[in-house]
């Protein structure tokens, strides 16, 4: 590769940092608060998504992110966790730009009322909870599988945190502490698995319109798919954020579709694309 083209590269990559996207550009404005339509949170819940193209802004809007919080619950979310989650859910964000607040409170569905003959109002009959259960003893550091575990009605006994209520939310997960068979699974039980170690000499890609630059660094911090961490450069130890996309791998973290964080990633990111290839 020449001189003048990797300058080229390094040109490209800097605007993109910076956060000179298409107009084009999807944009995802994140609410204050919302509330779940349904037992799974989605994207166009949480925030309002525009785009030229009609068919993908409601194909965005669609994103499945989590369960809903219980009633009387809410969950707070901010952007970065957002942003982890629609990469989590393979969705490209680099036409993606994100405006609005940086932390929204979700709430669950409200529930309705109905009125009966005499006029006095009761509570809608609710139906059984289903969570997911183990079907066998799951120890710490086993990856659930979809055959480890079943959907069951809830007993109310049994409630404590925040149960799983979809076999997606559990599954490919890595188990933190150990779980009977039969017992009810909680979300606090488990971890995404840790693809990076702090101190490994990783493998670091930046791309963009089909130019593909890679390096190694140092991660300084443990990190799971999707996540967000920062690592160290081999050559001049300068420090830059990324988000993990494999064991071992990241990728240069786009922070420029977030306005707020534009001047910092700037800052940091362009030493990457001095290295060699």
């Amino acid at each position: 590769m020449t001189r003048p083209f990797q300058t080229k590269i390094a040109i490209y990559f800097f605007a993109i940092l910076a956060g000179s996207w298409s107009a084009d550009a999807a944009e995802v404005t994140l609410r204050p608060q919302s509330h779940a339509k349904g037992s799974l949170v989605l994207l166009g819940d949480v925030a309002e998504v525009k785009s030229e193209d009609l068919q993908r802004g409601a194909e965005l809007e669609r994103v499945e992110l989590f369960p809903a919080p219980p009633q009387n619950r809410s969950k707070l979310m901010h952007v970065r966790e957002l942003v982890e989650l629609l990469v989590l859910h393979g969705i490209d964000i680099d036409d993606l730009a994100f405006s609005g607040v940086r932390t929204t409170r979700i709430y669950a569905r409200p529930q309705k009322s109905k009125v009966v003959p005499t006029g006095l109002l009761t509570q809608t009959d609710q139906p059984a909870e289903m969570v997911v259960v183990a079907r066998r003893t799951l120890n710490r550091g086993d990856i659930v599988r979809d055959t480890d575990v079943e959907l069951q009605t809830l007993d109310p006994k049994t409630r404590r945190f925040q149960l799983a209520t979809e076999r997606r939310a559990v599954v490919g997960m890595e188990v933190l502490t150990p779980i009977r068979a039969g017992q009810p699974i909680g979300l606090n039980q488990l971890r995404k698995p840790i693809l990076v170690k702090r101190g490994e000499v990783i493998r670091v890609r930046a791309r963009a319109a089909g130019v593909q630059v890679t390096t190694t660094a140092r991660a300084t911090e443990d990190g799971s798919l999707g996540d967000i961490i920062v690592v160290q450069s081999l050559e001049n130890r300068e420090k830059y954020s990324t988000h993990v996309t494999g064991s071992r791998q990241v990728e240069v973290y786009a922070t420029g579709v977030i306005a707020t964080d534009a001047s910092r990633s700037a800052a940091r990111s362009p030493s990457l694309l001095t290295e060699k290839r």
